[in-house]
């Protein structure tokens, strides 16, 4: 009677460690897709907003290379002192400095 106890009792068998580090990694992965999705997501609700800001305030109007030639101002008065970590603005900046600081450039 102890023996069918015992055995009803036996129900999934449990999971080995590599099992269960499959298991966490799965769901790891998951949340990582998910984060994405939602960075992705609130990407483009800014980019809308940052439109209708744009087209409220009649800037949608401003021609291409006005705004080409505004984007350094424009970077530093938004993001401040992260102007520097862009790799692109980075350079742009240090190829203004080596021009100013060039033989006869002032």
């Amino acid at each position: 009677m102890a023996e069918q106890k015992a055995a009803a009792k036996v129900g999934r068998p449990s999971r080995s460690v590599d099992e269960e580090i499959q298991a966490v990694e799965q769901k790891l992965a998951a949340l990582k897709q998910r984060k994405r999705e939602i960075e992705r997501v609130e990407r483009e609700r800014n980019q809308k907003a940052i439109l209708a800001l744009l087209r409220a305030e009649g800037l949608d109007d401003v021609p291409a290379d006005k705004w080409q030639s505004s984007l350094p101002k424009l970077r530093e008065l938004l993001l401040g002192g992260l102007v520097a970590k862009t790799p692109k603005v980075a350079k742009t900046a240090e190829t203004q400095e080596a021009a100013a600081s060039a033989p006869g450039a002032h």
